[in-house]
């Protein structure tokens, strides 16, 4: 689901794209998020950075996909979160 590494906080995701709504939900056992974007010319990869940005409070170039570019499931750095969801908080 996540991870620290240091400072920075590595995120576990399946990324559903092309849904109606933007979304992130947590399971027990797995984050998915939900984007409006479509999966074509890296523009869903693109959503989940402007996405991911404004939910940790961090610019875009501070959401890194590290792995997973042309998938689904995904790992993704977020380097130094300038805001915690009270799901990262509680673990």
């Amino acid at each position: 689901m996540f991870r620290w590494q240091g400072e920075d906080l590595i995120l576990e995701l399946k990324v559903i794209p092309k849904s109606t709504i933007d979304r992130l939900e947590v399971d027990t056992d797995q984050l998915k998020l939900k984007i409006r974007a479509m999966p074509i010319d890296g523009k869903a990869n693109q959503y989940l950075k402007k996405y991911l940005g404004n939910l940790f409070s961090v610019p875009q170039t501070r959401v890194m996909v590290e792995k997973g570019q042309n998938k689904t499931h995904k790992s993704v750095r977020i380097i130094q979160p300038g805001y915690l969801p009270p799901w990262v908080q509680q673990c």
